[in-house]
């Protein structure tokens, strides 16, 4: 195991996602669809980077890579759960 895969800490992030209405609709009958609050997402995965703009996890580490980056604004980040790895 190399040094990034064992000092990388698996967490849980709870962050405010966007959200995509397609398709046209009738503006008489959209504001329901404005008010309606964006989706709370939890997210798990490998802490590989933070700073007071954004937050990375990734699914997954190899000694040379990185697999499924999630790049996550914080002001979208509501929680952070650090979550204990077994030894």
């Amino acid at each position: 195991m190399t040094h990034v895969q064992k000092k990388a800490r698996v967490v849980e992030v709870h962050w405010i996602d966007s959200t995509v209405i397609s398709g046209w609709r009738d503006q008489e009958n959209s504001e329901g669809c404005f008010k309606d609050l964006c989706g709370i997402i939890v997210s798990v995965g490998f802490l590989v980077y933070k700073d007071d703009n954004h937050i990375v996890i990734v699914q997954g580490i190899s000694p040379f890579s990185y697999s499924d980056i999630t790049k996550i604004p914080m002001e979208c980040v509501k929680r952070i759960h650090y979550i204990k790895r077994p030894k």
